[in-house]
């Protein structure tokens, strides 16, 4: 027996294993510093060997994510013991080790007969230890998992190609280079942060199979099995998730290299490190949006993710949507491309999965919309969207105003239209429209440029009116300049009609007198506005028979005197029966 007592460098541990260890554990060794004191004996023969070591962690310094960081100087003992035992019959020893750090952290080792080594740690648990290479098992109040990510998976951070892998290199699975790297992963989390996100309550079990980790999770806002598939160009994630409740992000700031004083937000994860997709998901919920099931099909190539399939399905509307997500050569400058085609069965029932009190009863049709704008998917640059929406919807009942839907679609002020419209409009006709009102056909046109949206055309008919608008809504701005004009329709025709089938000769003359009369009548009794000012609470300017301010002196405030000119009587739209494009044209100013 021999007595043992003095420190290990861990410059000089980390050189000796610089290349005797996989890329993950070299991570692993390099975030720590400084030395560990040591103390006890060691037990030498021809058959075995037993070291037993009580440790001084004091002077040894971490800066692995937590739990497992640690300042230089704190206060931390801990044990070692290793054993290791020759076999006469083989001629071959196996080795095993035990480790305590501390109250929370242990591990446990083994070499077996071949020479394969595996090695569990516990955090707050027993160790987990795999068949080989090494296996977590974590239970911890917080955890970071995007730290531990950018730690073990540096290449992630690059917006560079993905590294090339052969099928040979991803088939040897753990018997690769880094067969001695993570295996296993176990983890309960009170709450866990991935993608810059919080996630409650997470219970997480991955195992790596042949190159590929198999993935089940558990939380209230996430649960279901997927496989990430590692193959050559870019890696796979394809499987089936119960539910997807995706929380609001938490931007993490990080330092500017070069500049320590300026901070930026950091990058959740550069395009060229998502894998493709190829998921279903039962029910899918992003902040207020509740959408239902989706099926989402994706294929990537350098600074590009085309979205070849993304199908959204629920009781009230089926949407199909394909693009692309791009960036530039440096990884910067994120653009989205999106072609967008909606068969809407309730179009009250889509409104309400936005997160909004139901606006309308009822309402079917189709909407269409090519889009595109600067930043991810999930974060709009909205001074940068630009494209075109069609709408065609008939038979629906508006319920409510004031509802917030502009603000939650993003993409025209719908808010404001279905507010104007429902406004008492009093006159010989009485309230033409009013909350409750039922609409025949809604539908028009928008070019979008600049977050700036544009209609000649966005036309409701009613039973009793059609109410025509044009004008402009500046969606980043949330402010409008729109011309809405109530034509009353009054069908004079009735008795001529009757007159017509006793008398055709009177009856035609009748016919057309009183449809003279009841045009000039629709004219006199014709109703305009100008809305312009804030989404929340805009201007409504009453105009003249001549499309003129009732009152002279506030003609000085109208930002958009363009539209003062006449609006004509839109003609009854119809609608498809099928879905359809809307026309390629080219956004105008």
């Amino acid at each position: 027996m021999y007595d043992l007592s003095g420190k290990v460098d861990l410059a000089r541990l980390k050189e000796h294993f610089s290349d005797k260890v996989g890329a993950q554990s070299r991570q692993l060794l390099n975030a720590l510093n400084g030395n560990i004191g040591f103390k006890g004996n060691l037990v030498l023969s021809s058959k075995l060997t037993e070291l037993n070591l009580d440790l001084d962690l004091n002077a040894l310094g971490s800066n692995l994510p937590q739990p497992l960081d640690k300042k230089t100087g704190s206060n931390l003992k801990g044990q070692f013991k290793y054993q290791s035992v020759l076999n006469e019959s083989t001629s071959k020893r196996t080795s095993q080790w035990s480790s305590q750090l501390g109250k929370n952290i242990s591990l446990e080792g083994r070499i077996n007969a071949q020479g394969v080594m595996s090695q569990g740690i516990g955090i707050g648990v027993t160790p987990l230890v795999p068949e080989s290479g090494i296996g977590i098992n974590l239970q911890a109040n917080d955890i970071n998992i995007d730290d531990w990510h950018s730690l073990l998976y540096p290449k992630a951070l690059s917006n560079k190609a993905p590294v090339q892998k052969s099928t040979q290199e991803i088939m040897k699975g753990s018997s690769s280079p880094d067969g001695d790297g993570l295996n296993v992963l176990n983890a309960r989390v009170r709450n866990a942060v991935a993608l810059n996100r919080q996630w409650p309550n997470l219970t997480l079990n991955a195992k790596l199979v042949n190159g590929s980790w198999l993935i089940q999770a558990k939380s209230p806002l996430l649960e279901g099995q997927v496989q990430y598939v590692e193959r050559p160009g870019f890696d796979l994630v394809k499987g089936k998730l119960v539910r997807l409740n995706v929380p609001k992000s938490t931007p993490r700031i990080i330092s500017v290299a070069g500049d320590p004083k300026a901070k930026a937000v950091a990058k959740t994860v550069p395009l060229n490190s998502i894998p493709e997709l190829d998921l279903t998901i039962d029910q899918l919920s992003i902040n207020q949006y509740k959408p239902g099931g989706i099926v989402i099909k994706t294929q990537n190539s350098l600074n590009k993710i085309a979205i070849q399939n993304l199908v959204v399905t629920n009781a009230e509307a089926s949407t199909k949507v394909s693009g692309e997500w791009s960036v530039d050569t440096q990884g910067n400058n994120e653009r989205i491309l999106l072609d967008v085609s909606s068969e809407i069965k309730d179009l009250g029932g889509v409104i309400a999965h936005w997160g909004s009190p139901k606006a309308v009863e009822g309402g079917k049709g189709i909407v269409t919309a090519q889009l595109d704008w600067s930043g991810p998917p999930y974060d709009p640059a909205y001074e940068t969207l630009s494209g075109k929406i069609a709408i065609k919807l008939e038979n629906g009942r508006l319920l409510q105003v004031d509802s917030g839907i502009a603000k939650v679609i993003g993409v025209f002020s719908l808010q404001s239209l279905l507010k104007f419209a429902s406004f008492d409009i009093q006159g010989s006709l009485g309230n033409v429209v009013t909350a409750g009102t039922g609409f025949n056909t809604l539908s028009g046109d928008f070019i979008i440029r600049n977050g700036v949206a544009r209609t000649q055309n966005f036309t409701m008919q009613l039973n009793q009116a059609r109410v025509a608008t044009s004008g402009l809504v500046n969606i980043p701005k949330q402010i409008q300049d729109l011309r809405i004009t109530i034509f009353p329709t009054i069908d004079a025709t009735a008795g001529a009609l009757a007159l017509f089938a006793v008398n055709p000769i009177i009856g035609a003359s009748a016919l057309i007198s009183q449809y003279l009369i009841s045009n000039q009548l629709n004219r006199n009794l014709q109703s305009d506005y100008l809305v312009q000012g804030s989404w929340d609470k805009p201007d409504v300017i009453p105009l003249d028979q001549n499309g003129q301010p009732l009152d002279p002196k506030i003609i000085e405030t109208i930002r958009s005197r363009n539209l003062l000119r006449e609006q004509k009587m839109p003609s009854a739209p119809s609608i498809p029966n099928t879905p359809s494009r809307a026309p390629s044209v080219s956004p105008q100013n």
